[in-house]
């Protein structure tokens, strides 16, 4: 079955909600281009639904955390990716992957908070201790199981 929820979403509008929590702009939005993501970048229908189940599962984080989210960023075609020394097979360019930060936390202690409920939402997060951002991904989980990872 496809998932056809994409085309419900006005992907040029960056106010438009796409989850609870999370708009247009918080997951394509590219700060250095000062625009948003379109198709000529890459932003295909597969990212798109991989950006609303990212969105779905940052608003249960979000509300595991209990405060609002402050998105870094989300997706990132190649050559964006490329342009700000994005690793060469981000998650970021699937639409898998949303680095934040909250206000009124550290991300250390963020990630403390998340590491042990990682399975339970099913995502990955890096392991960056002083990092000023916490990146979360939905990519598959290697062999290992290790869901908690270096970069």
């Amino acid at each position: 079955m496809i998932d056809n929820r994409h085309k419900q979403v006005d992907w040029r509008n960056p106010l438009f909600k796409v989850s609870k929590y999370f708009t247009v702009k918080e997951l394509i939005y590219l700060p250095k281009w000062e625009r948003l993501a379109t198709e000529d970048d890459g932003l295909t229908a597969t990212i798109k639904t991989n950006l609303i189940e990212l969105a779905e599962t940052m608003d249960d984080i979000r509300e595991f955390l209990g405060l609002p989210i402050n998105v870094h960023v989300t997706y990132r075609p190649k050559e964006y990716n490329a342009l700000i020394g994005g690793a060469p097979i981000s998650a970021h360019t699937s639409g898998l992957a949303m680095d934040f930060s909250i206000s009124k936390k550290s991300s250390d202690e963020i990630r403390l908070l998340l590491r042990p409920k990682l399975e339970y939402y099913n995502v990955r997060m890096e392991n960056l201790p002083g990092a000023s951002w916490v990146h979360i991904d939905k990519r598959d989980v290697a062999v290992t199981g290790n869901r908690y990872f270096k970069p």
